[in-house]
Parts: C-alpha cells; structure tokens; sequence
C-alpha cells in the first residue's frame, strides 16, 4: 500500500498553491490559517469585543450565500454536474438526462445548499470547512460565530469530487474533537452525509468510479480488497469508529445514526472496525446495538471478513461474542457457534462459497494459514469423521477397481493378436530378402477388434476382390468360431468407457450443484482430477475410434488415458 499512489485532482492543487490568487473567500480564511477574519477574531477573543468580527460577518458573507443564508435545493443531477466540471462527461454516462428544470418539476431528489456553488474554493469547499480543518481555538471560535449567524451553513458538503460529500462533522471527528463534534450536532448537522469522493474511497475503486446523475454517489466496482488511504466507510459514524473516538460513537449514536448504515461498498461500521481491526470499536458498536449478520456488497459480514483480512485476534473475537454459552463451571465453559457464516454448507443445503471455513482454506497469505486453529480445525475433524471420511474411502475404493478394469483393458490389448487372415507380407528388399507385415486393406480387417469376436472364413487368402459390407453380411457362414480375447478386450473396454462416462457426468452433476464456483477453484489446484477427467474424455472417444475401424487411434486413445488416469492415486494418497 505505500508504493500506490493516489492522482491529486487540479482543484486541490489549486487550493495548495492558492497564495491569495484563489478563490475570494481565501482573503478571509486561507489554507494557511490566515486571512482577514482570522486576525479580527483573534482580537476579538483577546478583548472579548466581537462587534467587529460580528460587522465584517454582515458585510461580506451575504453575498457568497444563496437568498441571504436561507440556501436553496439543487438537485442532484446538476450536483454531479458541477462535480464532474462538464455535461460532456455525465452524458456519456447517462444519456436520458433531462434539463434542469424539468427534473425539478418531477420532483428529483435535492440537496439544501447554502454557499454559492459558484464561489467555492478550489475543491469545492466554503469558509466554514476552512475554519474547521485549521481547528485552532481562533478558527473554532470563529466558525461558531458564522454559525450564529448564519445556521444553515452548517450542512454544506464539498462539491469537488476529490472531497465530494464531505461536512464539517467529517472534519471535527477527524481532528479528534468531541466537544466539537457535540456542538454541531447540537446545532442540528446532518450524521447521515456520506462523504464518498475520491479521495476516501479504497485505491482500487478509484478507477472505476461511474457518475451517475440520478445518484448522488458514484457507483464503484465490486471488486476491492478495501484498502484505502483514507477509506473510513463514508457516514460520520463509521469515521469515528475506525478512528477510535469512542465518545463521539455515542454522541452520534445518541442523536439518532443508525449503527447499521451501509457505504458504496455496503460496509457497515463494523465491517470498518474489522478492515481497521479495532476490537475495542466492536464491543462498543455491539454493545449500542449494531449487528454481525449484514453482510456487504461481497457477501461478507463482519466475521468472513475478518476471514478474508486474516485478522486472526479479530476472527476469535467476533466468534467468542456470537457463541451461545450453555453452561460453565469454573474454568470450563460448554458454548455453541452459529454454523451460517463458518461452515461450507448452509441450512438448507446450498454451498456457501464466502464462508469462514473456505475463505481460511483457500486462503494463501501467512495470517491465513494461523487461523488454522481452535473451531475451524474441530469443524474440519467433525466433518471428516461423520461425512468425508467414508465417503473419501469409498471413492477411492470405486476408482481402485475402474483402474483395474482399465489396467487389464490394456494389458488384454497386449496380448491380443490381429487374425492370421489379415496379415499382409510385403517385400521391402528383394535382395535381402526383406519383408514387412501390415493388416490387409479389407472392410473385416479393419474393424478386427469388432468383427472377429467370432472368426469366420469369409474370404479365400488368394482373394483380393473388394466387397462391400452389404455383400459381407449376405454371405456370413453359419458356422463360427469363438475368439475369447477379443470378447474379452470388448467387454473391458465397454466397462471402461461406461465407468468413464459415469465419471464425467457425476462430475456434471457436482459443478451445477456448485454453480461453478467451488470446483473450478479444486480443479485448479489439483491437477490430478483434472488429468482424470481429460483421461475419461479419452476413454469415452473410444467409442467412435472403435466403431469407424480406426485401428491406430484407438490403440493411441487407449495408451494416452492409462497415462493421464494413474496420477489420480496422488489424490487419495497425499
């Protein structure tokens, strides 16, 4: 995480590199912690004589602020304008935008801005978040007098997407300022913002933001591993969680935040605590009534997650305090644990692929392999003993005797020999005399695996007439003579290709059941199944090698499946 870097937006450069050339509420309040109010409330607060700073408030605040500090509602599609600086860009995105007005006369959801959107600062920003981000006792000072005369300054967010959604109830939970944090909500701040721009969101989502005008946050990717810089969760609750600001979590709380709100990413602040691993913030949320079984965009809740982290001190925590307890005497203590997100397997029989146990078992980070320990290695022994164990030994005693039906197809081939009738003897050299044996070029010789079940003398060896297959099956004597290894090579090879066949669509039947999620990471890593498989596509293409009389395929097939079907004994004994 600290080799990534995170693209700094044109407005924030601007807001650094200000030097007065900025916007015009830079010459009251700057990012340096001066400007004209500044020097006045500190005069103020030396003489208590306000009457000045109260005078200058008067004169120059009104014009930046909308019908005189009363603010107006703007809708949320030209928010996402403005934040996107371009219609350009937010039409490409949703093309059915409509025209300001018309989306206000069906009336589109609306934010109450106060400061004039035109009069920001470089990210979007408006005096009083300049006043709280200094947050020296001058700056507070004066921030609380803007806000006794002009109140509803209080819910402005930063408009830029940097920033975007950000109040000053963000700012006073991240300066660690709980009389602060009081204050506002006493003076009616919204706890409900969300403060989703770019700069709070994790560092692989921020590529993948997507305005939408009919949102007022940008949809992200559902892929993430939630590491951010400064991915606090987006709600004022979930900041102060992650930072540990134990009593600005009970203000809020107090005041009505809901401890189960859900971010973009559908985080609550107790998946935060888990990202951050802040045990202590779980207890506490747990205590104030937030829950463990929401589960976020990913299917997580708060333990798989802590599973996928591999926060092991974290894991056994949330396992200890959603265990039921039956009895105790001493040191011992008999408890139950809720199977629904730690086992592979659901109530109602449906796999479950972001369960604690397979999320452990899959995972390939160090942490993980530590948390092969306590519940999960019992729950993996309780499951051996009274489900994989027999079903283990039973496939393994299916797949002993199918190798030994195959082995002895092969060795039976062997020991088979082509009818002394199609064996053609050409002279290679005369002179030494030379000879090569091939199988004659004729419809039963051809096909003297099927064909010579039974020997039969239907033509004369000096004959070299072609006759079709019609003519062959007209003439057939009725006297046969029995050929047991051919019978024999028939029946195995039938036994093969049925066990073969029989293999393959149970292993149809597992990954439809698993809807291709499980078994797609087994056959990843076990190679041996997967050789097993190809051997049993090999083993059923016999079939129409053997009925279409090609002879050096089928010898071919038979030799490749032996070979890609032994490995799979490594399966049952690693």
């Amino acid at each position: 995480m600290g080799n990534t870097t995170s693209e700094v937006a044109s407005g924030v450069k601007a807001q650094i590199n200000s030097g007065g050339q900025g916007p015009e509420l830079y010459r009251f309040v700057d990012m340096t912690g001066g400007g004209e109010f500044v020097e006045v409330m500190r005069v103020a607060n030396r003489t208590k004589d306000y009457t000045q700073i109260d005078a200058l408030i008067r004169e120059h605040i009104p014009r930046f602020l909308y019908n005189d500090g009363e603010g107006k509602l703007v809708t949320i599609s030209e928010i996402v304008r403005r934040r996107n600086n371009t219609f350009t860009k937010v039409k490409n995105i949703v093309s059915t935008a409509k025209p300001l007005e018309e989306e206000q006369a069906n009336g589109e959801e609306a934010k109450h801005v106060c400061w004039d959107l035109d009069q920001r600062g470089g990210v979007g920003e408006q005096i009083l978040h300049l006043c709280f981000l200094s947050s020296s006792p001058v700056h507070t000072a004066l921030a609380k007098r803007l806000l006794r005369h002009y109140p509803k300054m209080i819910d402005d967010l930063y408009m830029g997407d940097e920033y975007y959604g950000e109040n000053v109830l963000h700012i006073a939970i991240v300066n660690e300022e709980p009389a602060t944090v009081k204050f506002l909500l006493d003076a009616g701040v919204d706890f409900t913002q969300r403060c989703c721009g770019k700069f709070f969101s994790p560092e692989d989502q921020k590529s993948s933001r997507v305005d939408n005008v009919t949102k007022e946050c940008p949809d992200v990717s559902v892929a993430t591993d939630y590491e951010g810089y400064c991915y606090f969760g987006e709600y004022p609750l979930s900041f102060a969680a992650v930072l540990q600001q134990e009593e600005s979590v009970r203000l809020l709380i107090a005041k009505g935040a809901d401890t189960n709100c859900q971010d973009s990413n559908g985080n609550t602040a107790l998946h935060m605590c888990v990202i951050y691993n802040r045990i202590q913030m779980v207890d506490l949320l747990c205590e104030l009534g937030a829950s463990l079984d929401i589960k976020n965009r990913q299917g997580l809740t708060p333990l798989t997650l802590a599973a996928v982290k591999a926060h092991k001190d974290m894991f056994d925590h949330i396992l200890q305090k959603t265990r039921i307890v039956y009895w105790q005497y001493g040191n011992v203590t008999c408890a139950g644990y809720p199977l629904d997100d730690i086992d592979t397997i659901g109530k109602d029989g449906s796999l479950n692929d972001t369960s604690a146990l397979n999320i452990i078992v899959r995972g390939e980070s160090a942490g993980h392999l530590d948390m092969m320990d306590g519940l999960i290695v019992q729950l993996l022994n309780e499951k051996w003993r009274t489900f994989i164990k027999f079903k283990f030994f039973q496939r393994m005693g299916i797949f002993v005797f199918y190798f030994t039906i195959c082995l002895l197809a092969l060795i039976v081939r062997g020991y088979y020999r082509v009818p002394p009738s199609c064996i053609v003897h050409e002279i290679i050299d005369k002179e030494e005399n030379k000879l090569k044996s091939i199988i004659a070029d004729r419809p039963e010789c051809k096909c003297h695996y099927t064909n010579f079940l039974w020997q039969t003398n239907l033509f004369d060896n000096t004959n070299r007439t072609t006759i079709s297959m019609s003519m062959i099956m007209k003439n057939i004597p009725k006297k046969r003579q029995f050929e047991p290894t051919a019978l024999a090579l028939n029946v195995l090879d039938g036994l093969s290709v049925l066990g073969s066949f029989m293999y393959l669509i149970i292993t149809i039947r597992e990954l439809s059941y698993q809807h291709f999620k499980l078994d797609y990471f087994i056959y990843v890593n076990d190679p041996t199944r997967v050789l097993f498989l190809f051997s049993c596509l090999l083993t059923v293409a016999l079939v129409p090698a053997r009925f279409t009389c090609s002879i050096a395929l089928d010898d071919i097939l038979c030799t490749y499946s032996i070979l890609t079907r032994a490995p799979y004994f490594f399966f049952f004994c690693r």
